[in-house]
C-alpha cells in the first residue's frame, strides 16, 4: 500500500450526486491481494489502508489491475440500484451513503458488485456506534437497522436468491470502546440486547412485507 501525498479536493457539486460533497478524499495505491497490480484508489481521507484494499477488490473495472477506482463512484452504483427500485423511500440513498461513510454499515459483496443470484446482505460495524463520552448510540443503531431492513427488503424482492442477511460485526471492538471486558456479564447482556434489537427489526420488517 502506497499513499499518494497529493490529496484530491473534496467531492465537487457534480460528483456522486452530491452525497459526497464536503468529504475530504485521499489517493492511495492498493491491490486486492499481494500478487495483483495496485490500482489508484480515491477514498475518504480518514479511511485506512485496509479499506483501500477492499475498494480495490470490489470496485468494478475491465482491467482491475490498472484502472483507477473511487469509493464514491463504486458506492453510488449499488446505492443507485437500490434507491431506484419500486417502493424505495425518499432519502434511502442518502442514508445508506452516510452509514457507509461513517463505516457503520457496508453491503455484502453481491450488493456491491450487482452480482445476480447472491443473497443480499449488509454488515453492521457495532464499534462504530460507540462515541467517547456518551457510550453506545442506541438511537443511531435503531435508525441504521431501519434503513438496512428497508434496503434489504427492496433487494430481496429484486434479487430472487436466498433470504437477505444482516450480520453484526466487531463486537469485541464495541465492548473495548465501552470499557467492557470480553467476559464481563454486563457486556454479554449488552451484546444480547443488540442482537435482539436487530432480530426484532428484521421480524418487524418481515411482518410488514418488507422482508
Amino acid at each position: 500500500m502506497v499513499t499518494d501525498p497529493r490529496d484530491p479536493p473534496a467531492a465537487g457539486p457534480g460528483r456522486a450526486k452530491g452525497r459526497w460533497n464536503g468529504v475530504r478524499m485521499r489517493m492511495a495505491h492498493a491491490a486486492a491481494d499481494p500478487d495483483s497490480t495496485p490500482r489508484r484508489i480515491t477514498l475518504p481521507a480518514d479511511w485506512d489502508d485496509q479499506a483501500a484494499q477492499a475498494v480495490a477488490a470490489l470496485a468494478p473495472g475491465e482491467t482491475p489491475g490498472e484502472a483507477p477506482a473511487s469509493l464514491a463512484d463504486a458506492a453510488d452504483r449499488w446505492i443507485d440500484r437500490l434507491a431506484a427500485l419500486p417502493g424505495a423511500p425518499d432519502g434511502l440513498g442518502r442514508r445508506l451513503a452516510l452509514l457507509l461513510l461513517l463505516r457503520r454499515a457496508a453491503p455484502a459483496a453481491g450488493l456491491w458488485t450487482g452480482t445476480t443470484g447472491d443473497a443480499p446482505g449488509f454488515v453492521l460495524n457495532l464499534a462504530a456506534f460507540v462515541r467517547a463520552g456518551s457510550g453506545f448510540e442506541t438511537e443511531d443503531y435503531a435508525a441504521a437497522l431501519q434503513t438496512l431492513v428497508e434496503a434489504l427488503g427492496l433487494a430481496a424482492q429484486s434479487a430472487g436468491a436466498g433470504p437477505p442477511r444482516l450480520l453484526l460485526s466487531n463486537l469485541d471492538g464495541c465492548r473495548a470502546a465501552r470499557g467492557r471486558d470480553y467476559d464481563d456479564e454486563a457486556g454479554r447482556d449488552g451484546a444480547r440486547c443488540l442482537a435482539a434489537t436487530a432480530t426484532g427489526a428484521g421480524h418487524g420488517a418481515a411482518e410488514g412485507g418488507q422482508l
